[in-house]
């Protein structure tokens, strides 16, 4: 969920990015606390805006930028950006630094702010050489440079945040101040993310829903109110909105091998107007720099703590027990079960016992064994907050214990759940047991 309050003064040329549908990429236009809240990895992001597209020299505005976060508190961003406001040309460098600080165990202050030097132009091509003249001189080819400080705090899933988009600026064409104080933009937030932590197997799984609502006030304009909800999943995100000012409108996205994102997002008119200026439509492209780990975001929320590597899982120790030799006959390599009884040969998929205290016979699929309570606990942890509801046993024969998904009654069964890599939960390495007699 997110809440804006912005408010702003009539200057020259107002430096409005209308960046309020922005959401799943390009946040720090929006707000600069977001190059380090709920940016987990490193990310090249660009973003477009053609405003009612039937409208003769309709609004644009262009925007790339490249964030990142620096070490566990800090995170930095630096961008570009084209905007068009028919009249006057704005062309700006940001440059962006935020920086976290832990209030208590889920509870962070983030502190941002975006610099931005403008380069301001009059559009000489919309404008004859009489209409020209009559415009005045002031602000046509000036310089200026504005901070973009803001604040989020973060409690859990739910974040609170303010901004400025102007709060300090000069003017070094003028020499001045390029606007008074009662002229300023505000902004504030607030989100709150749901994740679907119990949806494995399913399109949902690691996906998170946003619900975002926000208030936008510019001085001389009608206060605007707003809101949309993200769904962000694995494969894309889908997005429905509404701002009081600009309408209804929609959105959807696709990622890319995991890493680049390509959207979409139509405005449906303007929501204040009984004139018809067409829908505006926005575009998004994203190249996320995903992790060794292949993480991905699973909330808006608050920093990522580092955590320290866990203990390399003891190697798994196989267990092969020898078959009288008569056992062994010419038809042994046509019965399925021969599998599990290879002379001479040691056989890495398939183990066999004869029987195991108060082990139910069967066919177990094993994901590891261990001979310390250390190694096998923190084993255990990991696979059930990977949503797995794991099993073990214990051989006092050989004072291993052995850790499995599930067991089973025919071979047919364990060898297809391996087969597809359990149902396509589980990407480590698997064994089959058989405990022969109970």
């Amino acid at each position: 969920m997110f809440f804006y309050v912005i408010s702003a003064q009539e200057t020259v040329a107002s430096l409005d990015f209308r960046q309020h549908n922005l959401s799943a990429y390009n946040t720090v236009l929006f707000s600069p606390v977001f190059s380090f809240v709920g940016n987990e990895n490193p990310k090249f992001a660009a973003w477009g805006r053609m405003q009612w597209t039937e409208l003769d020299n309709s609004p644009s505005t262009y925007f790339t930028n490249y964030s990142s976060r620096i070490g566990e508190y800090t995170g930095i961003a630096v961008g570009a950006a084209h905007h068009d406001a028919g009249i006057f040309t704005n062309i700006s460098f940001m440059g962006n630094y935020a920086r976290a600080f832990q209030l208590g165990e889920n509870s962070w202050l983030t502190l941002g702010v975006n610099v931005l030097g403008t380069k301001r132009t009059i559009d000489r091509n919309n404008f004859t050489d009489d209409e020209l003249a009559m415009l005045s001189t002031e602000g046509r080819n000036d310089f200026f440079v504005s901070l973009f400080p803001g604040f989020n705090f973060t409690f859990g899933n739910f974040n609170l945040g303010f901004a400025s988009e102007n709060f300090l600026d000069y003017n070094f064409s003028t020499s001045s101040t390029e606007t008074d104080f009662s002229d300023k933009i505000y902004i504030g937030h607030t989100s709150f993310d749901i994740n679907f932590t119990s949806s494995a197997g399913t399109f949902l799984e690691e996906g998170t829903l946003r619900p975002t609502f926000y208030v936008k006030h510019i001085p001389d304009f009608e206060t605007q109110v707003g809101g949309h909800l993200l769904l962000d999943i694995n494969s894309g995100w889908m997005q429905a909105g509404y701002n009081s000012f600009y309408g209804p409108s929609v959105g959807l996205g696709a990622k890319l091998f995991k890493s680049i994102g390509i959207g979409v997002l139509a405005e449906l008119g303007n929501a204040n107007s009984d004139i018809d200026l067409g829908p505006t439509f926005e575009f998004t492209f994203a190249w996320e720099f995903i992790g060794k780990d292949g993480g991905r975001r699973k909330s808006f929320a608050g920093p990522v703590k580092k955590k320290k590597p866990e203990p390399k899982p003891e190697p798994v120790v196989e267990e092969v027990v020898e078959v009288p030799e008569e056992v062994v006959t010419d038809t042994i390599p046509e019965d399925p079960y021969a599998k599990f009884f290879k002379p001479g040969e040691k056989n890495n998929r398939y183990l066999v016992v004869d029987r195991i205290d108060g082990v139910k016979k069967g066919f177990y699929l094993v994901v590891n064994v261990y001979a310390t309570q250390k190694y096998f606990n923190l084993f255990m942890e990991k696979l059930r907050k990977d949503g797995f509801d794991p099993e073990y046993f214990y051989n006092p024969q050989n004072k291993y214990t052995y850790v499995y998904l599930e067991r089973y009654d025919e071979l047919e069964e364990v060898e297809a759940a391996r087969a597809n890599n359990y149902g396509g939960r589980y990407d480590g390495e698997t064994w089959i047991m058989w405990v022969r007699k109970d």
